[in-house]
């Protein structure tokens, strides 16, 4: 039997990228689909202000990403609540999304006062140490781009299953590092997994 890879796919081909851009690219459906992650996008808001309270002591300045933006709906509404929040300090936001089309209408949608990112959290590009504030909001879930009959998950046999939550739990293990580095020392990270937070 052959043993079954697993890995990140870089520099894919037109093709290739719009194959997996289907498994990751949700915009255009964002809005009929996702009620339920506003409604818990909400508590990633509320929980980011309350965590924020408690760890930035009266900031001039608040710097903060919110990986796997979408199209940005809850980047915008946790910058405006940051703004009222602290109405004296400069607030930089940032959406971090896998396709380039999620990023720019975030930075439409705002109006270009969220800047945007389209990369992955994987390979998360901020520098170390460098954010007060850390979002994801049912997003890092998503693993890597992969070629979607590569993976059907109901139909791995034991020995594949185990070799893809191997594969999948070291992605985790990355994006999570990846935001433990990019936090200052007195940083907030608010990330949300399933349906119950």
């Amino acid at each position: 039997m052959k043993e079954p890879t697993f890995e990140l796919k870089g520099n894919k081909s037109k093709s290739a990228e719009a194959e997996s851009d289907q498994h990751f690219h949700m915009s255009d459906e964002y809005e009929r689909h996702s009620s339920s992650q506003k409604t818990i996008g909400h508590k990633v808001i509320d929980s980011t202000l309350a965590f924020s309270e408690e760890e930035l002591e009266n900031p001039d300045e608040i710097t903060g990403i919110d990986l796997a933006c979408g199209p940005g709906n809850l980047t915008i509404e946790l910058k405006e609540e940051l703004e009222r929040k602290y109405p004296n300090a400069k607030i930089n936001l940032t959406g971090l999304d896998y396709t380039a089309e999620n990023v720019e209408r975030l930075t439409a949608n705002s109006n270009g006062e969220i800047s945007g990112i389209a990369g992955s959290f994987y390979e998360l590009p901020v520098k170390p140490e460098s954010m007060d504030i850390v979002t994801s909001n049912e997003g890092l879930h998503w693993q890597p781009p992969y070629e979607m009959d590569e993976i059907i998950y109901s139909h791995l046999n034991p020995e594949e299953r185990e070799a893809y939550e191997t594969w999948a739990k070291e992605n985790f293990k990355r994006a999570v590092k990846n935001i433990f580095e990019s936090l200052k020392k007195d940083g907030v990270a608010i990330l949300q997994f399933g349906h119950e937070g």
